[in-house]
């Protein structure tokens, strides 16, 4: 949807002045936004797409990009700073040298501060008719609401699996059963499944996690401070391990009303997995992992409804 939108907008030469481009990680927005600045200084356009091979093409395809009308903004650090929206500024209102668009791309627009959003807001205020800001954000609600004001809000949502799967085999180079995998671990993230893929520890944490689920009901109280005691110490490996489990559920399931621990569990599962009557009393076995709370579930002896940490 967004990237028709915006093929639509350059073979139309309809191009806003400036765009937000908001999602969540991973989803492709920067480089989508490589793409459409491409597409602006294409030396051999087709229909609004760039060749892929002219001298401008080239250039945009390095990383970074290394065209002179094309400046991409990064955070130094954790925020972006005053001096380089300054530097943004001097630099936007020369002319092209060998395309036709000066392309601003600000990777991380929420984390420009007061001074720097200012800056930008100045320039987007009486832009030249040559330029197009593209501004990255995962987070909309974080960019100075009258910087939104001037944009054009595309919005990015997660990709589907299936897609994901389909780069994974391609880009990474795994099977078909490994790349489903990660894709479904991914959250809609390509870079967060490439991530995975590259990384030979997810596939033993999440066995390790998945094995310690499993056991958790057959633990006695014993086990089950013991085993707090090591993930207190390990809280950073195993929250890792805890979300790289599947939806599909990493909680064990257990049969209606059969005692657990001292606990009577009613559990078959968490309430998107398999849902368990309303007022039923589950006395949540996740209780004594404080650190590693079960997502929609608060923290009490007992839980009418809850959910497994992945759902």
């Amino acid at each position: 949807m967004a990237v028709d939108l915006l093929r639509r907008a350059v073979a139309g030469g309809r191009v806003a002045h400036a765009y937000l481009f908001a999602g969540p990680a991973g989803v492709g927005k920067r480089l989508v936004a490589l793409e459409l600045a491409r597409s602006l200084n294409c030396l051999e356009p087709r229909a609004g797409e760039a060749c892929g091979a002219c001298r401008s093409c080239l250039k945009l395809s390095a990383e970074p990009p290394v065209h002179p009308d094309v400046t991409v903004v990064e955070p130094e650090g954790r925020m972006i700073r005053t001096e380089q929206m300054r530097q943004v500024q001097n630099e936007v209102y020369a002319r092209p040298t060998e395309g036709r668009y000066k392309v601003v791309i600000i990777d991380g627009a929420e984390r420009m501060n007061a001074e720097s959003g200012n800056r930008l807001l100045k320039v987007l205020e009486e832009p030249p008719p040559y330029a197009c800001f593209v501004l990255l954000t995962t987070n909309a609600a974080g960019v100075l609401p009258t910087i939104v004001s001037r944009c054009q809000i595309v919005h990015f949502s997660p990709l589907p699996a299936e897609a994901i799967a389909a780069v994974l085999q391609e880009k990474a180079g795994i099977g078909p059963g490994e790349a489903r995998l990660f894709a479904s671990l991914s959250g809609g993230s390509v870079g967060a499944a490439l991530a995975m893929a590259a990384n030979p520890e997810v596939g033993r944490r999440r066995d390790e996690a998945l094995s310690v689920l499993l056991r958790a009901g057959e633990m006695d109280d014993a086990d089950l401070l013991e085993q707090a005691a090591a993930w207190e110490k390990e809280k950073i490996t195993w929250r890792s391990g805890w979300r790289w489990l599947p939806s599909g559920c990493g909680m064990p399931s257990w049969s209606p009303g059969r005692p657990r621990n001292g606990w009577l569990s009613t559990q078959t599962g968490c309430r998107r997995c398999a849902p368990w009557p309303a007022g039923t009393v589950a006395r949540g076995w996740w209780r004594p992992w404080r650190a590693f709370p079960v997502r929609g579930t608060p923290f009490s002896e007992t839980a009418t409804r809850g959910s497994c940490w992945t759902c």
